[in-house]
């Protein structure tokens, strides 16, 4: 099914640019290729398949552009995110976006020298919704819900720290050495595991610290007060990895 839908959309986009080539209008059209969110396919558990979580399953989207005049071949090193194409758009328009929250790529798919956002701010929500069990037996189908939260996160190119509302799991990745985001580094060296294996990292706080500070402020800036009080909390926290009984972070 997967195979077959990707087939689908890779038919229709080559339909839109047949369609540009013939009439002659090729060469004054940008086209952008992307997409609003990934798929983890229940990789993460057997529940959540959807793209609803901070995981680079999810995350990690394509984003192709093609306009007229523009630089061939070139890959972007720095971080984008959807947000930026509003601006982009504009741009191409000749127009501006003052207010938008995303940049306008231009200068960089032009190669010209310009300041760049260092980390991106993520909001998501992972959701988990119906567990199915069967007793063949008995021919009984048990139905369980499980919570959803929601999640913000922080990635840098190479560190990503999820915080999780309510009950949810807060967590820190290097993707530079785990693409897979398979090996938590939360509250390493301290956090229990079951081969203790994080014993053998240093200590993680000093960093969930500082990434927590500047998504506070990222949060801030967007208008994201629920997002800032979560990663101050993270921030200040004498021992993030426990949270007080009956005091769960409140949810939107």
């Amino acid at each position: 099914m997967h195979h077959a839908a990707v087939t689908a959309c890779d038919r229709a986009v080559g339909q839109i640019l047949d369609a540009l080539a013939a009439t002659g209008r090729a060469g004054t059209t940008a086209v952008i290729y992307s997409s609003v969110v990934g798929d983890q396919f229940k990789f993460r558990d057997a529940v959540n398949r959807g793209g609803h979580t901070c995981y680079d399953d999810c995350i990690r989207v394509p984003l192709v552009i093609r306009g007229p005049g523009g630089p061939a071949g070139v890959r972007l090193a720095q971080i984008v995110g959807l947000h930026d194409l509003a601006p982009t758009i504009a741009a191409m328009a000749g127009a501006d976006l003052a207010d938008a929250d995303g940049e306008s790529l231009l200068p960089l798919m032009a190669g010209r020298p310009t300041a760049w956002r260092r980390a991106l701010y993520i909001h998501n929500r992972h959701l988990r919704h119906i567990a199915v069990t069967f007793e063949a037996e008995k021919g009984r189908a048990y139905y369980g819900t499980f919570p959803s939260w929601d999640q913000r996160a922080i990635w840098t190119g190479r560190h990503k720290l999820i915080l999780s509302f309510d009950k949810g799991r807060h967590s820190l990745f290097d993707t530079c050495i785990d693409p897979e985001e398979e090996f938590d580094l939360f509250g390493a060296p301290h956090r229990r595991t079951p081969m203790d294996e994080l014993t053998r990292f240093k200590d993680t706080m000093p960093l969930v610290r500082e990434l927590a500070q500047e998504m506070a402020a990222l949060a801030e800036r967007v208008g994201d007060r629920a997002g800032a009080d979560l990663a101050r909390e993270i921030a200040r926290s004498a021992d993030p990895l426990h949270r007080p009984a009956g005091t769960p972070f409140h949810h939107l």
